[in-house]
């Protein structure tokens, strides 16, 4: 993961394409676990919207929260980003227990997405990482 991460300042990432990696075990490199993204990069601002989902059978065993972290380092550190935010469903408690450990806080606004989760629209909680 932390190769493919390091890619994220080249290629697409520079265009302002969505950027989609493969989260592999380091023990397994084979297996595919989940999946980590970067999207809606403004590079005026700076900012980027970081987005990630694992297999249920790897739920509860830190990857998402090392996930966030290394994607956080990177895009705030090495490609300069001032700020990070992070959409949530209202009922994936998890996810935003991630981000929290991660340093990002709840806002206290919601926003609507649509196509969503297999929803047509849904209120996502946002949260937000600056750079310090």
């Amino acid at each position: 993961m932390l190769a493919a991460i390091r890619n994220l300042s080249g290629g697409d990432f520079e265009k302002k394409k969505q950027l989609i990696t493969g989260v592999y075990l380091q023990n397994n490199p084979e297996k595919l676990v989940g999946l980590a993204e970067v999207f809606d990069v403004k590079k005026r601002l700076p900012q980027a919207t970081i987005g990630y989902c694992i297999r249920e059978e790897y739920w509860h065993h830190g990857i998402a929260t090392h996930i966030v972290a290394l994607l956080k380092r990177h895009l705030l550190e090495t490609c300069g980003m001032d700020q990070l935010v992070a959409f949530v469903m209202p009922e994936n408690v998890w996810s935003g227990r991630v981000l929290l450990r991660n340093g990002f806080v709840k806002e206290q606004r919601t926003e609507e997405r649509h196509n969503w989760g297999g929803h047509e629209t849904v209120t996502v909680e946002v949260y937000t990482c600056k750079r310090v």
